[in-house]
């Protein structure tokens, strides 16, 4: 992993990162939800163009949107907040007990 890059891997249903083991009980599951479909709808900003103002792989959108990206970076995610005009926590949702 390169220095100073965060990322989180999303492994079936369970996000976890590099900073901490996933918890293996089924109660204690929390899955890292994208939202970037959602927002991508309230501001009518389309698959290509946020990619043109992004720099961000159109497949790698698509996998964002369809909340099936292996992993994510956190500059990506920076990107992607400054072109929605959202914070971190509007993008990303962490749902427990899942």
């Amino acid at each position: 992993m390169e220095q100073g890059n965060f990322y989180f891997y999303y492994n079936g249903d369970v996000a976890q990162s590099d900073s901490a083991p996933a918890e293996d009980s089924p109660s204690s599951r929390s899955v890292l939800r994208i939202r970037l479909g959602e927002l991508m709808k309230q501001s009518g900003i389309s698959q290509a163009d946020l990619h043109r103002a992004t720099g961000i792989n159109r497949v790698s959108i698509g996998k964002m949107i369809d909340n099936t990206a292996i992993k994510l970076d956190v500059n990506d995610l920076a990107r992607l907040c400054k072109v929605l005009n959202v914070g971190l926590h509007d993008l990303l949702v962490l749902e427990e007990g899942v």
